[in-house]
């Protein structure tokens, strides 16, 4: 960051790896720049009062007293505020204990190691004390007819009120108070060195932008409220308007459904979540949906409360997903899904899919005519079917073992099963088609079957009437 005069000031950003060293440094910073604060307060306080003092104590006393100046003159004071240069052998001349008390003040004055100025209406430096004569010409330039701290002595003048401001002097920044009178000729102005504490502020601006671009940048919505459920920040994400960010800080959610009309339930509902977070002391999570003039836009919300040391609570961490395009797609999936299975479901073949494990994903209504069966079966395997319905065991492994026959050799394999029936022995053509992943892996078993009874009994009367043929042959022989 660069400076009035263009100097930069040193800045630095620590390397803060997790939440909770950011945290202990910020609160490390805000404790030092509150100290600095305060010793700031302390010292113009003390250099205001100590000034006054010494002024009054000048007036009071008979004939004025003297201040020591650059050249060993004397600079006297009367009543009236008026400066009368004395020649330092006439001062010696005067009583000595007369001028014991001011001649001390002046003393503590001068070596004040705060700069102090003197400086009349029109530009006249009329007392520097020691600290301000090492500022060198960087403070006599401000201070002239030219400068930049006229019009702050004339104001103060005219005011009659102390001015304040900070300013840039010799690469340092002051804090600077112009203090009108005794009289109404002069100024004095008193300037404390902030310059520690103007770099605090500056890295505590620059790492308070740093995280606000930060999370400006996020593609989630992020929101800090405070104990009292009053926005404390929002980033760009969860509210674009610039102006609506920087109005909504310090209201609550009431306030801002109102603005933005929507429903008050939707405020109730956050400060019922965040109630709840704060008094569980836990992340609550909940679905929230927003009506706008596109349709409905569906947020995922969650709260995250943030305590103090001891136990109170510090502040609420929100934030805000927008899932409406994955509610778009789960609908699409599941009209698909609807589809696809209306289409199976009338086929008049069995057909069954399988995972990867061989446990059952989908068997449309001619594979099994129970809807409590079909919908039981999923994610079970062949063993619980055939222990569901009675059938033998080892008909599942036999199903098994050519599902796995199919992955092993990467081809359809085809198998004859036969189970009985009430009204007969049923016979079946199972095709077992293997399904990969793009890398190789194995993904799905798509099996059908294909009734074959009819064709296996004229099979079998063509068998035996062959060999009822040989038979009666064999006989008349």
């Amino acid at each position: 960051m660069s400076t009035a005069d263009g100097a930069a000031i040193p800045s630095t950003t620590p390397s803060l790896t997790t939440p909770e060293a950011e945290r202990a440094w910020r609160a490390q910073a805000e404790q030092q720049l509150a100290e600095l604060r305060q010793a700031l307060t302390a010292a113009q306080a003390q250099a205001e009062f100590q000034n006054h003092r010494f002024l009054k104590l000048l007036e009071s006393l008979p004939g004025g007293a003297g201040l020591p100046g650059a050249e060993g003159q004397v600079l006297r004071y009367n009543l009236f505020a008026k400066e009368l240069e004395v020649p330092a052998a006439a001062a010696a001349a005067q009583a000595p204990g007369r001028d014991t008390q001011g001649s001390f003040m002046a003393q503590v004055l001068h070596q004040n190691p705060s700069p102090i100025v003197r400086l009349t209406a029109t530009g006249q430096v009329r007392y520097l004390n020691a600290a301000a004569q090492a500022m060198g010409t960087a403070l006599t330039d401000a201070a002239s007819a030219g400068g930049y701290l006229l019009p702050l002595v004339r104001r103060a003048l005219g005011t009659g009120l102390t001015q304040q401001q900070e300013l840039r002097l010799a690469g340092r920044w002051y804090a600077l108070h112009a203090v009108p009178g005794p009289g109404e000729s002069c100024a004095t102005l008193y300037l404390t060195d902030c310059t520690a504490l103007h770099c605090a502020e500056d890295r505590l601006a620059e790492q308070r932008e740093f995280y606000e671009t930060v999370f400006n940048e996020l593609p989630v919505n992020v929101v800090v409220f405070t104990p009292e459920h009053r926005y404390h920040f929002v980033n760009a994400p969860a509210m674009r308007d610039a102006a609506l960010r920087e109005w909504i800080i310090g209201k609550d959610d009431f306030e801002y459904c109102a603005h933005q009309q929507r429903p008050a339930e939707l405020a109730a509902e956050r400060r019922r979540y965040f109630e709840q977070s704060a008094s569980t002391r836990t992340e609550v999570r909940w679905e929230e949906i927003i009506p706008t003039e596109h349709g409905p836009q569906y947020m995922l919300r969650q709260f995250r409360p943030v305590y103090w040391p001891d136990g109170r609570l510090r502040l609420m961490v929100g934030t805000g997903f927008d899932t409406t395009e994955r509610h778009h797609a789960e609908r699409k999936l599941v009209e698909q899904r609807a589809f696809y299975e209306f289409v199976l479901n009338q086929l008049p073949s069995d057909i069954g899919i399988f995972d990867a494990q061989l446990r059952y994903l989908f068997v449309n209504q001619s594979g099994i005519k129970d809807p409590a069966v079909r919908e039981w079966i999923i994610g079970r395997t062949n063993s619980d079917y055939m222990a569901r319905v009675g059938r033998p065991h080892k008909m599942a492994e036999e199903r098994d073992a050519h599902f796995r026959q199919a992955f092993q050799e990467r081809r359809l394999v085809t198998f004859e099963e036969s189970f009985p029936r009430p009204d007969g022995t049923r016979h079946m053509l199972r095709c077992t088609q293997p399904v990969f992943h793009p890398d190789g892996s194995p993904y799905l078993i798509v099996a059908y079957g294909l009734d074959i009874t009819e064709r296996v009994e004229a099979e079998q009367l063509v068998t035996q009437a062959k060999l009822a043929a040989e038979e009666s042959a064999r006989v008349k022989e």
